[in-house]
């Protein structure tokens, strides 16, 4: 799961930031989360298993247990010891996201189905009409339990750990850790932050020779202790570390979608500069409010969206950052 324009906008400069190389993690232990490897793979140009399992009926491909393999070499050519972690149960919470991915992929397979609908009509199929099947069989294609048996059967006959999660991966990848199981996250979803991950390996390049594969690395020590005028990556995010599920609640997630306009400035507010005054966001409002559930009834019946606020509430149950 992601938290909404967090990567880009949440995190001010991290996005900047210079790439590291990943041999400089040489001897830790990494936590990686596996779906962001599988669906990549499904969605890749370079790849047909989008077709072999939007088949009817699906049949196995070792494409992707091969595409994840070349990855691993890449990570234990570069001394890196992984920890690679399954995604378990759905969480009842994220059955709204769930419902809007599978619209989307029933809308794919509309697309696909009129293009077939149309050569079985005798009609000429363009290239462009071949290039749009392809790319809605890649949006309609999701992995399918064979295909995590297949690389789960790899993983053992090859001797890698791996785990598979109760719910999403990132929480379990977080819990191992805060356990010190694992010295780092490696994923592309940026709620294991705020579910209180402390490093986090992102936005990985994997290039052919393994001393040219990169990510970029976010530490939350490094990146917390710049509060306030000193903060080098001029983020308004380090004014609330600790409340950092609250913040993912109003940019909008998985569990909870982003109220119209609740962008980043409008959420965490702007500093003050030498010719504009500092701007207040709805985080210094929620924490100066006197009555916080009437602050949140309050938006929820300014924006219309009936039962927002009892969502945001359940939603920033999450484990805060002084609690990891």
């Amino acid at each position: 799961m992601g938290v909404e324009d967090f990567w880009i906008k949440a995190l001010g400069d991290f996005h900047l930031q210079h790439k590291k190389k990943l041999s400089e993690f040489a001897g830790k232990r990494v936590a990686v989360d596996l779906s962001v490897w599988i669906h990549a793979a499904l969605h890749s140009s370079q790849s047909d298993a989008s077709i072999a399992l939007t088949s009817e009926p699906t049949y196995p491909t070792a494409e992707v247990p091969d595409i994840i393999m070349q990855k691993h070499g890449l990570l234990t050519a570069n001394k890196i010891k992984p920890i690679y972690v399954f995604d378990g149960a759905p969480h009842v919470m994220n059955h709204a996201r769930r419902l809007e991915r599978e619209s989307g992929k029933n809308k794919a397979k509309r697309e696909c189905l009129a293009l077939v609908d149309k050569a079985k009509r005798g009609l000429d199929i363009t290239d462009d009409d071949r290039a749009r099947a392809l790319k809605a069989r890649r949006n309609m294609a999701c992995p399918t339990d064979a295909l995590y048996a297949m690389i789960r059967d790899k993983f053992e006959s090859e001797g890698i750990p791996f785990i598979v999660a109760p719910f999403e991966a990132e929480m379990q990848m977080v819990f191992l850790e805060r356990k010190k199981i694992v010295d780092a996250t490696m994923t592309e979803d940026s709620d294991a932050i705020v579910l209180g991950a402390q490093t986090v390996l992102t936005k990985v390049t994997f290039a052919k020779d393994a001393k040219d594969c990169q990510a970029r690395v976010f530490n939350a020590t490094e990146f917390f202790c710049g509060r306030g005028a000193g903060n080098s990556y001029r983020s308004q995010l380090t004014k609330w570390v600790q409340y950092l599920p609250e913040v993912a609640s109003f940019l909008g997630n998985d569990y909870i979608k982003r109220l119209h306009g609740n962008g980043v400035v409008t959420v965490l507010g702007k500093p003050a500069t030498v010719l504009v005054p500092a701007k207040e966001g709805l985080m210094d409002r929620l924490h100066r409010s006197p009555d916080r559930h009437k602050f949140l009834l309050d938006i929820e019946h300014l924006r219309q969206r009936p039962g927002w606020a009892t969502q945001f509430e359940h939603t920033r149950l999450w484990p805060t950052m002084s609690e990891t």
